[in-house]
């Protein structure tokens, strides 16, 4: 499969806000009990979003956001160009191509908006837990998370193959941190948008190597009521005391 890409890697380590709880708190009711299958929304290219060029896969996941959301809902969006994302992730790290902490940039979308948007909310997962994880996608059409990549990663994207553990040495050889929204699964993978394609992951391999998970409640979510029982105004409460 010669059109797939390897891209650059940006994610730094994780962070957990002091203050946010998890998003079980949040919720008034437990998300609804996830189907056994979420297909991938239909997005005609997801597009690379400079990622080969940049460490800015935190800023592609937020786009990428934006494009399941669109898909899932129904809702047509206008994105930023690559040259409007290289000029918001150098603004954002200070003209350092040195990628970004996920919590910290999902702050900074939330209150100094990205791309024309501002983040409603947005909450840790249980990564753990993989009936909260498939619920939240099932839910809010996606889950923005980090992971570990092993030096594996390359060969299997570039051959099309899923994430997977090897059982050899390689697999703890760790090359990098990288953010990709989780979109869709079925008993066998979860599958990913990573540098403008879908990925395939065995849930044995996110389980080895995802260091975290957060919902993410966009303004599209909030304007078609989509966000269920959640105490949305007591969420963004504790966001906005947020450092």
């Amino acid at each position: 499969m010669t059109d797939r890409i390897v891209g650059k890697l940006g994610k730094l380590p994780r962070k957990r806000p002091e203050g946010l709880h998890m998003l079980a708190f949040y919720q008034g009711n437990p998300l609804p009990v996830a189907p056994d299958i979420v297909e991938v929304p239909q997005v005609q290219d997801w597009r690379m979003l400079a990622n080969d060029k940049y460490g800015d896969c935190t800023f592609a996941g937020i786009v990428h956001a934006r494009m399941a959301t669109a898909a899932t809902l129904g809702t047509t969006e206008t994105y930023p160009t690559d040259d409007e994302i290289v000029a918001a992730y150098l603004a954002y790290t200070g003209g350092k191509d040195e990628g970004a902490v996920e919590a910290d940039l999902l702050k900074y979308w939330q209150t100094n908006g990205l791309f024309g948007t501002n983040l409603a909310a947005f909450a840790p997962t249980d990564r753990h837990d993989y009936n909260e994880l498939r619920s939240v996608i099932a839910s809010y059409g996606l889950v923005y998370i980090g992971v570990q990549l092993p030096v594996t990663f390359q060969d299997q994207f570039m051959k099309g193959e899923p994430w997977a553990l090897t059982g050899t040495p390689a697999d703890q050889q760790i090359e990098g941190g990288h953010c990709v929204i989780l979109v869709g699964y079925d008993a066998d993978h979860a599958q990913c948008i990573t540098w403008g394609k879908v990925q395939k992951i065995t849930w044995d391999w996110l389980r080895s190597y995802m260091e975290e998970s957060w919902a993410l409640i966009t303004p599209e979510i909030v304007e078609k009521g989509q966000y269920g029982d959640m105490r949305l105004e007591e969420l963004q409460a504790d966001l906005s005391k947020l450092q």
